[in-house]
């Protein structure tokens, strides 16, 4: 019996007593046995995967995650780093997957769409295998469990990411923290910002004061810069490229970790000298090289060397 809006008489069975509970004590009287059942598909700490497998009938990949938490796969011999972003984004999917309905018979996956196997560091594998999609629905089984989760169908989402969604496209690795300074090069002006402390400044005074707040928007906007497609996977042998381009290297060490290489057009010839690794640019040697007939430099300058 209604007493009120938020209140409901009850008598406890057996008794004549009749006592009042809050009206959402009633929403339990009327619930099914499903409504108090673990609806959680699967449950494993993001934090802990070490790798996971996605297969399927249009795309399959496997993302590894190393040590220092950088996620890569490896495709015909080149290691290819991951979007840790998106991977990371499909397996909190996965741990957000809700059964709407739940199978209690081992039901096998017919007309299967595709599978995910989750590995973790101090724990078994996880397999997931998912049904094709029927009136908005697909099931979901783990293996060695005996019920099938019937869940939405939008869990069929994670076999839409190509390699090519799931790889890190960033233009430009960087952290804002650890940046000195900044130049951004037009066609008509060269403009460089410095960090002092906390601070953003302009080299140049006469430009003025820098508005922090566009500051950080630019470098913001700079470290989410994504491009679109690869026009050329593997990075060609520089000495084909010497060969077929004749493209000079002139490379300069700045620490003893990094060495920066610059190319472009040649704009002088080289001359040999009478040691017999040593050359320069010059004009008008009597014996012109072309850089196919010189040493890679790159061979001879190693980081830390």
């Amino acid at each position: 019996m209604s007493v009120g809006a938020s209140s409901l008489a009850a008598r406890e069975a057996g008794t004549d007593e009749v006592v009042l509970v809050h009206a959402g004590v009633r929403r339990y009287a009327l619930a099914s046995v499903f409504d108090f059942r673990d609806k959680e598909v699967t449950d494993f700490p993001v934090e802990d995967v070490t790798a996971v497998e996605i297969d399927s009938h249009r795309n399959g990949t496997s993302w590894n995650r190393s040590p220092g938490g950088e996620w890569f796969t490896v495709q015909g011999g080149d290691t290819i780093r991951g979007d840790e972003t998106e991977i990371e984004a499909i397996l909190r999917e996965l741990r957000a997957l809700r059964a709407r309905d739940i199978l209690d018979d081992a039901h096998e996956v017919s007309d299967p769409a595709g599978s995910v196997v989750v590995h973790l560091v101090d724990d078994a594998p996880i397999r997931l295998s998912f049904s094709s999609a029927d009136s908005q629905r697909c099931r979901v089984r783990l293996q060695r469990e005996t019920r099938t989760n019937v869940v939405d169908a939008s869990a069929l989402d994670v076999f839409d990411r190509s390699l090519h969604d799931l790889r890190d496209r960033r233009i430009l690795r960087f952290d804002k923290d650890l940046l000195g300074k900044v130049t951004l090069v037009t066609e008509k002006l060269s403009i460089s910002i410095v960090k002092t402390g906390d601070d953003w400044l302009f080299s140049n005074p006469s430009f003025g004061e820098i508005d922090p707040a566009l500051v950080s928007t630019f470098l913001t906007a700079l470290g989410t810069l994504r491009y679109r497609e690869i026009v050329e996977e593997r990075i060609r042998n520089v000495r084909d490229m010497r060969r077929e381009r004749y493209i000079p290297l002139r490379y300069k060490p700045l620490d003893p970790r990094w060495i920066t290489i610059k190319m472009g057009k040649p704009s002088f010839s080289a001359k040999r000298k009478p040691a017999p690794d040593s050359w320069a640019p010059g004009a008008g040697g009597k014996k012109g090289l072309t850089l196919a007939d010189l040493k890679n430099p790159l061979e001879r300058a190693r980081p830390g060397q």
